[in-house]
């Protein structure tokens, strides 16, 4: 029984000492837990009184963008809201949805107030569709305004709100409270703003009618920030939604892209207006075809045209216009047009739209055209380039390399001076006649200038461009124009000859020698003068503009009349057989219409005296014209073509008074500083030329000058020509070397199919297209 009772005590015992050691396990379990309650309910105070004072935590930091990076700026308002640190109340304030505050409403945030509006306020997490939109003002973000006056912009790329630093928040509200107008802030928060508007146009324009409305004032705004933040990035993708807000939403037909046009790029709003063209059936208007052809895969880049980008776009639309009156029409094609656009806010790096419109960008038909038009109005405009690149281009220089479509008084501003001179002599008369200093200052020739054969030249081919002519002209046997004696201009036509022909260039030998000789007997009759003018354009049938110029030569020879007594003692001083011939071509001229009455008897004596020639022989030489033996006239080859004289003949008689032609000459440019433009120098090669070669008839093309400098090549000695040699070959023809040679080889092009030079530092002849040309001068027909 006794030991009974002591097993019962031993386990009682065991049992309690379980129980309490279990009782005490849970006791310092559960106290552990209550310490450890304690510690996170502190952590997480502390956490809560931190987060008051400064925001949460930045996230990872979004990529960098594949464009240009934004460079960080660092500046402060100059202009900051009195107080420091703006904590939120204790209580917080008031959590509302998301809006659009419109222009011209007041926000205050942490008592910073700006009525600018066109931004987003109020709490993301209020409306599920802002929580990722970077531009929303959120009143519950800590700002600091105390310590901001020292501190610069510190948000790196694609900023947004929620996660600035209070005291960049307080810098961007800054702005917004001084009219978004401090050019000295940070790109940043320019572009946070930005970012505002971009949602506004490019997501909720789409679907409410209020938001399309104020698309308007919103590119406004844009504009004017572009004017005052100058930002490579900023331009970039501002130009591009201004592109596509116009686009979508304004007149296609009105459409002028912002964004920079480079081959191979077609910015996102021209795709979209072209497409809502096509689709409705309108023309393309020249400006857009313009725009368009210059972002085609093959089409010049900016740099080719840089100097003249803006005579580029004129000669383009200009001659777009004449080849398309109405516009081009382009059949739509079947694919729907499905765009990607990037954003400027790190949330819209690529925004797919689909506009329904067609996709013209891959249908080549009427590409073609517009690149090829493109293709040779730069062409055209090589001239010009070559111009601007000089150091101080003259604006007649500018003008004269203009193409015809771009010429006229309002193409070049520094050409008014010579455009009011010319249209005031010309007001009520086709030739007027002034001094020519009236002319060279016009023509931006200064005193002082070096002049001479070849700066004249120039002048004058110059104002050929532009539809002005001028007599004297060095390039028809005329004297360089001196600013102490008169001038006499003409408008002249396109198709104008730039040089003379052997018609011409008789005709206007006799006409001086007809002045000369009725100058002797006192003032010239212009009624008489006339009717000589007449007599010699019926006899050479000469063109209209040739007809034109050699009345403009007549005006000119009587406003100085060349004296006869100096042109008689030059002429006596020839040997006889020349002056004899002269007299023949006088004669020939004379019995043309087949009888000479005595007024013209009277006018033949005087020129014998000139010539030095006994007048008694005069009846002689007559009656040898009259039978037959002298220069015949000829027939009329058709109805319309007048009674002419034998051109044939008359030219094998002014070969032998070559002499006679260049004495004749010399007495009008005796002053000259230059040769004459058919003087030969004595290191220039010589060439036997057929009678109407010695003319100096074009060839293929070519005036005079280079007829002559062609001629000097193709008797060249050797196939290989020293760059002096040509040089000097040109300085009298008043020809500038390099332009010379490549309008040589253009005009070997024509007649052979190949460059006769090949210029280097020493220039090649070709033999074979020497041999061509050579060939094609001796079957020129006389």
């Amino acid at each position: 029984m006794r030991a009974l009772l002591v097993q019962f005590i031993v386990a009682a015992v065991l049992i309690g000492g379980v129980l309490l050691f279990t009782r005490f396990t849970a006791w310092r379990s559960a106290r552990a837990a209550q310490q450890r309650a304690a510690v996170q309910k502190k952590g997480t105070a502390a956490a809560a009184a931190v987060a008051s004072r400064i925001r949460s935590p930045s996230p990872p930091p979004l990529p960098l963008p594949a464009t240009e990076p934004v460079p960080v700026r660092t500046a402060s308002s100059p202009h900051l809201p009195p107080g420091g640190y703006q904590p939120p109340p204790a209580s917080g304030p008031v959590a509302t949805p998301v809006r659009w505050v419109p222009e011209g409403e007041t926000v205050t945030v942490a008592g910073i107030s700006f009525n600018g509006g066109l931004i987003y306020f109020g709490d993301p997490a209020r409306n599920r569709e802002f929580r990722d939109e970077p531009a929303v003002i959120d009143p519950t973000l800590a700002v600091d305004r105390q310590r901001v006056q020292d501190v610069a912009w510190s948000a790196s790329y694609w900023p947004r709100y929620d996660r600035l630093l209070p005291t960049d928040r307080t810098l961007f509200l800054n702005w917004l409270s001084h009219g978004r107008a401090d050019g000295s802030v940070a790109i940043g928060i320019v572009f946070l703003f930005y970012y505002g508007i971009e949602r506004r146009i490019l997501v909720d324009a789409v679907t409410d009618p209020a938001a399309r409305a104020e698309v308007p004032r919103l590119l406004a705004e844009v504009d004017r920030l572009r004017r005052i933040y100058v930002h490579s990035a900023f331009h970039d993708y501002s130009g591009s939604l201004r592109d596509l807000a116009i686009a979508l939403y304004g007149n296609a037909s009105r459409f002028r892209a912002t964004a920079t046009l480079s081959p191979g790029n077609m910015p996102t709003g021209m795709t979209i207006v072209l497409g809502r063209l096509v689709g409705e059936g309108q023309a393309l208007p020249a400006v857009l075809a313009f725009d368009w052809a210059r972002c085609l895969d093959d089409a010049p880049r900016q740099s080719a045209f840089r100097l003249v980008e803006a005579e580029l776009e004129a000669l383009f639309i200009a001659r777009y216009t004449a080849r398309y009156p109405t516009g081009l029409v382009i059949s739509a094609p079947k694919r729907q047009l499905s765009i990607e656009h990037r954003g400027a806010a790190g949330n819209r790096i690529g925004l797919r739209l689909t506009v329904g419109v067609p996709d013209v960008r891959g249908i080549s038909a009427p590409q073609r055209p517009l690149l090829q038009l493109l293709q040779a109005c730069l062409e055209d405009l090589g001239a010009l380039v070559r111009v601007r690149k000089r150091e101080r281009p003259t604006a007649l220089e500018v003008a004269a390399a203009l193409p015809a479509e771009l010429r006229g008084s309002g193409a070049n501003e520094g050409m008014k001076p010579l455009y009011d001179l010319m249209d005031g002599a010309l007001k009520s008369t086709p030739i007027g006649v002034f001094a020519g200093d009236r002319l060279l200052t016009a023509a931006g020739v200064l005193a002082g200038q070096k002049w001479g054969k070849r700066e004249c030249t120039a002048l004058l081919s110059a104002l050929d461009s532009i539809g002005i002519g001028v007599e004297p002209d060095v390039r028809f046997d005329g004297p360089i124009v001196d600013a102490t004696k008169s001038v006499a201009v003409f408008r002249l036509p396109d198709d104008a000859a730039r040089s003379p022909s052997a018609n011409y260039r008789m005709g206007q030998l006799l006409l001086q020698l007809a002045v000369a000789v009725a100058a002797a007997d006192g003032e010239l009759d212009e009624r008489e003068m006339e009717e000589a003018l007449q007599h010699l354009d019926r006899l050479f049938a000469l063109e209209p503009t040739e007809r034109l110029r050699l009345q403009a030569h007549l005006a000119w020879l009587e406003s100085a009349p060349p004296s006869l007594a100096k042109l008689s003692n030059r002429l006596k001083s020839l040997p006889p057989e020349p002056r004899r011939a002269l007299a023949d071509v006088v004669v020939g001229i004379a019995a043309a219409d087949g009888r000479i009455d005595p007024a013209e008897l009277r006018t033949l004596e005087k020129v014998y005296r000139a010539l030095g020639l006994d007048a008694a022989t005069l009846p002689a030489d007559v009656h040898r014209v009259q039978t037959g033996v002298a220069p015949r006239p000829m027939q009329p080859t058709t109805a319309t073509k007048p009674q002419g004289l034998d051109v044939d003949a008359i030219a094998a008689k002014l070969k032998e008074t070559a002499e006679v032609q260049r004495l004749l000459s010399s007495i009008f440019v005796e002053d000259s500083s230059m040769p004459l433009v058919d003087a030969v120098t004595p290191s220039v090669p010589t060439y036997t030329a057929s009678p109407i070669e010695s003319a100096n008839l074009p060839i293929a093309g070519l005036d005079a000058a280079h007829s002559t400098l062609l001629r000097q090549l193709l008797a060249h000695s050797s196939d290989m020509v020293d760059r002096a040699d040509v040089e000097r070959w040109c300085d009298p023809l008043g020809l500038l070397p390099d332009g010379a040679l490549e309008s040589v080889n253009e005009a070997a092009y024509s007649v052979a199919g190949d460059a006769l030079l090949e210029v280097d530092e020493c220039i090649s002849i070709r033999s074979d297209i020497r041999d061509i040309l050579t060939r094609s001068l001796e079957g020129v027909p006389a």
